[in-house]
C-alpha cells in the first residue's frame, strides 16, 4: 500500500516547479515580441506628444496610456523570459 507523500514534499516542488522557466509556443513568442516592440515605440514618444491616446494635460487621467504601455512592455519581456521584477510573488525573507 503506497503512502502520499507529506504536504512539505507537495509544496516543495510545487516551488520548484515554479521556479523553472515555462516553455511557449511560437505564437505567444511572437505576440510578446510584437507586443513589447509596439510599447516601446509608443513609449519612446518619437511624436513628442502630438499624438497620445489619451493627452497628458488631462488632470488625473493624463498618464494612464503610459501606465497601460509599461505594464504590456513589463508583461511581454517576462513572456519572453526577461523578468525585470523577479522579486515580486516571492514569499519574503525572515
Amino acid at each position: 500500500m503506497t503512502t502520499a507523500p507529506p504536504p512539505e514534499t507537495k509544496r516543495l516542488s510545487a516551488e520548484a516547479n515554479a521556479a523553472l522557466p515555462r516553455k511557449s509556443s511560437w505564437l505567444v513568442q511572437t505576440l510578446a515580441a510584437l507586443g513589447a516592440i509596439l510599447s516601446l515605440i509608443y513609449l519612446a514618444n518619437f511624436d513628442a506628444g502630438i499624438w497620445e491616446l489619451i493627452p497628458d494635460i488631462i488632470p488625473g487621467i493624463g498618464n494612464i496610456d503610459e501606465v497601460l504601455f509599461t505594464l504590456l512592455l513589463v508583461f511581454c519581456l517576462r513572456k519572453l523570459g526577461i523578468d525585470l521584477m523577479p522579486h515580486l510573488g516571492q514569499p519574503r525573507g525572515k
